[in-house]
């Protein structure tokens, strides 16, 4: 494969700068759609919830980087008393270590699901709210 005829000049750059950030919200969007697709209920604190986030923290530390999945986390779950954000954090480490495993991210995490405990202190299992405290999702 040949680049030279390639020619650096503003549109160019711009082009690609447009591409390299709008790959975030791509990736994003595709997680979403993915938990969504399981049918699982509960976008906000419930399994569908537990799902993006155990499953994208898997995904990113597997083809990525488990420290990527720490500032991601660092970053966006960051009220300690939100019971939200506890949940989110314990789930996007069990990511983390699942991602890190040679299993099937998917079928594990599904299967993680069904046997649930809510709000479970134990770092192998997936954490989800009371489903009173579930809510719908405003993205999707």
């Amino acid at each position: 494969m040949k680049f030279k005829n390639f020619i650096i000049n503003k549109k160019n750059i711009f082009i690609f700068c447009f591409i390299l950030t709008s790959l975030p919200l791509i990736f994003i969007t595709c997680m979403y759609v993915t938990a969504r697709r399981t049918g699982l209920e509960g976008a906000r604190g419930g399994p569908q919830d537990a799902f993006r986030h155990t499953y994208t923290s898997a995904f990113v530390a597997r083809y990525a980087s488990p420290h990527l999945v720490k500032i991601a986390t660092a970053l966006t779950e960051r009220n300690s008393n939100s019971e939200y954000d506890k949940m989110d954090i314990h789930n996007n480490y069990l990511g983390i270590q699942l991602g890190l495993s040679n299993i099937d991210l998917y079928s594990t995490i599904i299967n993680k699901i069904k046997n649930v405990e809510l709000k479970t202190k134990d770092h192998n299992k997936i954490y989800i709210m009371d489903k009173s405290d579930w809510k719908s999702s405003d993205i999707f």
